[in-house]
Parts: C-alpha cells; sequence; structure tokens
C-alpha cells in the first residue's frame, strides 16, 4: 500500500517538477522530500522487514524521478547561463533550513550506530557537537543567506539532538518502563549482555540497538518475561511479537535500573521461562530451542565449552519420532533395552518406543552420539556425547529434565 501511494504521488510530483516554472519547480522539490520524509518517519515498523532498507526504496520510488528532473533542469539553467529566478527571502529560508534538519536528522541517526552499546558516552555526545561548531563557523563567512541559514539549522540540529540523546533520552525510557510495569523491572541490553545499571546506558546514541541473540532493540522485563521492546521511533516501549531468546537482566529488587551485572539469564521460549547461569553458556535459537553447555555424565556447567552440548526444544516433541522414519529398515533387538534400525556409512540408529510413541531416538556415528527423546508431553530435549556414555542414557535423560527443570521459572 504504501508502495503503491509513493508511486502516484511521486509522479504527480514528477509531473509538476517537470512543468512548472523553474522558480516554483526546485521549490515544490524540496517541499515532496520534506513531506516524503515525515511520512516515513511516521510509517509503522513492518515486520520482517528493514526499516532501513524500506526507506530507501520508497524514497527511490517516490523521489527518484523528480530529483533526476530537478537536477537534469538546473543543469540545463547553468549551461544555457539563464537569469536568476524570482526569490521568496524568507520562504526560502524555512524550506531549505527544513531540509538541512532534515540531513542532520538523518545523519544524527546514522550515526548512532556507530557508538550502539558502546560506554564512550561522553566521546559519542561530544562529536556531533564538534561538527555542529566547524558547520557553524563555516556559515558565518559564506556570503550566501540562504545557505548560511540552512548551515546555522545544520548546526543547530545536531547540538539539539546531541542534548536530547544524553538529556532527555533516558528519562524517556524509565518514565516509560514505569509506566508498564508497576512492579519490580529492569532493562535488558542485549549487546552489553547485561541490565541497564545507569542513565548512561540508556542514551539514543549509546544505548543498544540490536543483538544476535536478543531480539530488536532493549527489552522491557518483568517476572513474567518481556513482552515489550524499545522503540526509537516511538521513543518508547512498544508491544512486540518478535523473537525475544535472551534477556540479561532479573528483575528483582530493582527499577528500572540494576545494581550489577546479574550471574544469570532470562531465556523466553514462546512463553516458557528459564533463569540460566551464564556459567551454562545459554545459546537460545528463537523461537523455541534453548542449549546449554554441559558436561557428561554429572551436567556441571562446561566452562571452556565452544558450542552447546544439551538443547531444550519447547513443543517439539513430535520431532523426535520423525528421526525413525526410514524407508524399508527392519528394527531388530538392539543393545541397552533399545531396538536398532540400520542406517548404512557406520551409522547406527537406536529408539525405544512406549506406548505406540517413539520416545527416545539415539544416533551413532563413530565415537559421537545425538540422543533426541520426548521430555514430557510435549518439549524435546537433545543431548550430544561421547559413545561411551551410551549405556547411561536412562540416567542421561533423567539427569537432563532435572536440569531444564531447575532453570525453568513457573
Amino acid at each position: 500500500m504504501a508502495a503503491l501511494l509513493f508511486i502516484s504521488v511521486g509522479g504527480v510530483l514528477t509531473a509538476f517538477v517537470t512543468l512548472m516554472p523553474w522558480r516554483w519547480a526546485w521549490r515544490l522539490w524540496v517541499a515532496g522530500v520534506l513531506a516524503a520524509a515525515t511520512y516515513l518517519f511516521l510509517l509503522p515498523p513492518v515486520p520482517g522487514v528493514s526499516r532501513s532498507g524500506l526507506t530507501i526504496v520508497l524514497a527511490l520510488i517516490f523521489a527518484g524521478p523528480a530529483t533526476v528532473v530537478t537536477a537534469v533542469r538546473l543543469l540545463v539553467r547553468q549551461m544555457r547561463g539563464e537569469a536568476a529566478e524570482t526569490r521568496l527571502p524568507a520562504f526560502d529560508t524555512v524550506l531549505l533550513s527544513g531540509l538541512a534538519v532534515l540531513v542532520a536528522g538523518i545523519a544524527f541517526a546514522e550515526y548512532a550506530g556507530v557508538f550502539a552499546g558502546s560506554d564512550q558516552i561522553a566521546l559519542a555526545h561530544a562529536l556531533p557537537v564538534v561538527m555542529a561548531a566547524l558547520v557553524a563557523g563555516i556559515a558565518v563567512f559564506v556570503p550566501w543567506r540562504r545557505v548560511s541559514w540552512s548551515l546555522g539549522a545544520y548546526a543547530a540540529a545536531l547540538v539539539a539532538l546531541s542534548v536530547g540523546s544524553w538529556v532527555l533520552h533516558p528519562r524517556l525510557v524509565l518514565a516509560s518502563a514505569d509506566r508498564i510495569a508497576a512492579e519490580d523491572h529492569c532493562i535488558s541490553l542485549p549487546l552489553r549482555a547485561r541490565g541497564a545499571m545507569a542513565r548512561a546506558d540508556l542514551t539514543f546514541l549509546t544505548m543498544d540497538k540490536s543483538g544476535p541473540a536478543a531480539g530488536p532493540h532493549p527489552m522491557l522485563v518483568t517476572p513474567q518475561g518481556a513482552n515489550h521492546h524499545w522503540s526509537f521511533r516511538l521513543m518508547r516501549f512498544a508491544g512486540t511479537e518478535t523473537d525475544r531468546p535472551m534477556l540479561y537482566c532479573t528483575p528483582q529488587g530493582q527499577s528500572g535500573l540494576v545494581n550489577g551485572e546479574s550471574d544469570a539469564v532470562f531465556v523466553d521460549l514462546n512463553g516458557t521461562l528459564f533463569l540460566v547461569p551464564r556459567d551454562f553458556g545459554p545459546a537460545p535459537a528463537p523461537p523455541e530451542t534453548l542449549g546449554l553447555s554441559v558436561t557428561y555424565p554429572d551436567f556441571s556447567a562446561a566452562l571452556d565449552a565452544m558450542f552447546p552440548t544439551a538443547w531444550f526444544g519447547a513443543g517439539l516433541a513430535p520431532t523426535v519420532a520423525r528421526a525413525v522414519t526410514r524407508p524399508g529398515a527392519t528394527a531388530r533387538t538392539g543393545p541397552h533395552g533399545l531396538i536398532w534400525l540400520p542406517k548404512g556409512g557406520g551409522e547406527e540408529l537406536l529408539a525405544l518406543r512406549e506406548g505406540g510413541l517413539t520416545r527416545t531416538v539415539i544416533d551413532c556415528f563413530g565415537t559421537t552420539c545425538n540422543h533426541r527423546f520426548r521430555a514430557g508431553r510435549s518439549d524435546r530435549i537433545i543431548l550430544q556425547y561421547d559413545r561411551v556414555h551410551l549405556p547411561d542414557w536412562r540416567d542421561l535423560e533423567t539427569r537432563a529434565i532435572d536440569v531444564f527443570a531447575r532453570f525453568r521459572v513457573d
């Protein structure tokens, strides 16, 4: 719908820019760009679509043809040496200053990605102010009034945005959190992998923007989990349906800001919450799987493990049975109370059926076994261990269930 609207309005803008007298055509183009930028800012996010990518596509659809026409007409006028158009000083100053503020806002938003998750608060906010001072100095010596005012507007916008980032943005974040969560809560920062500890963590420039395991933006965490992420467009915590597997703070006794780094993290699997010690290296795979680094056979934390060795899958119990669907395979009595299915290539598949359901499947190749089993009616657990532990597979299942149950938050 947005693309169709931009194509229609962009076509009208291009026609007017092409046919109108030059003194109105370029002004109309500037006004159109400002209007399009305002609309794009107000456009709600589209799930699964990059907002920056969507903005670029819509901007090209709308302003691309009109920009080309405007540039060609300007070039032709310069080549012909045509006289300058009638000036409208007040109107032009407002129009060009607005365009300068727009450019400053876009530049500031892109710059914010550089310091996302950084603790260099002072440096992040000082650089735009230094740039504003340089631009203002240049504006003083520019002889063209409209250009001078535009540069001044650009510099003023940078200073205002920097001050707003440092002073206003943290207040907005904490106030929004207080309005939503009356009980204890904290703010999970995905890049820092901890909770917000001070207002300085929540400036617009340095607040975390994204994270590989924690959803799109910082999350508001309550004892019930997380259902709101920080929206930089709306400047408030907004309800979310995005995957939110990892939450890096525990809302126990805090209200917004935590006193230190938590030794455990929340993991949210489709509403099933786990509070997992960091020593276990929790590694969620959205939206329903949680991996842990454990040692066998005692299931203690594997501090030096590079990858998970045990996985919990919420609602994935049916996938256990799929592993034994082998056309033409003949089941035979296997070791350790399991049935055996040949796979070839040096592999073997061991399974246990109870009550008409395949409850356990152990897939071994060489010295490694991949062990998956039903945990309750709907969940699945996968274990990966050395073949020497295969005789103790029942005990490993019991211990695995106990470990994940211990971390589960009711």
